[in-house]
């Protein structure tokens, strides 16, 4: 399996959930195939739906890319950079719990050992407000198709499985 009949599975697997953007490469200074927002809103009430007790919204942005060549320490490192600031300019809105951004790499050559280490050890998590006002993971997934491998962090492991070959 290449790299663009992946997306293109990953992409009809995920449609009934996300909803997908066409990614503007002028206005992020790297380059998307794939891009696609997900808001879900959680809602309690006491009897009727007019005594609300409470509301939740929990977002998920998803970033996928493709490289023809092996993926280098540059590039997870300025991909995962990218999606950090994006995360440190969010400003949560009035019922925000969770924002998780899902990072998906897909390579058509192999992962080093270097680089399997950096991917499950890497962890960022950012609070607002001291989580009064929520907080974000970011999952950081590499698909190497050569293998037929997914490399995850933590965070990431918990969302894996959507992204099987």
């Amino acid at each position: 399996m290449n790299a663009k009949d992946y997306i293109s599975k990953i992409k009809k697997r995920l449609s009934p959930f996300f909803d997908f953007k066409n990614p503007d490469n002028e206005k992020n200074y790297l380059p998307l195939q794939l891009l696609g927002e997900l808001n879900e809103t959680s809602e309690r009430y006491l009897l009727v739906r007019k005594f609300n007790i409470y509301t939740i919204n929990n977002d998920e942005y998803l970033f996928v890319q493709s490289f023809n060549d092996p993926i280098t320490q540059n590039i997870l490192d300025a991909y995962t950079t990218w999606v950090e600031t994006k995360m440190q300019a969010l400003k949560p809105r009035k019922n925000h719990m969770t924002s998780s951004y899902l990072l998906v790499l897909v390579s058509e050559y192999p992962i080093s050992d270097e680089q399997k280490q950096y991917i499950s050890m890497y962890k960022y998590h950012k609070d607002y407000l001291l989580t009064l006002k929520g907080w974000s993971d970011l999952a950081l997934i590499v698909v190497d198709l050569s293998n037929n491998k997914l490399l995850t962090n933590k965070f990431g492991a918990k969302t894996a499985k959507n992204f099987e070959m």
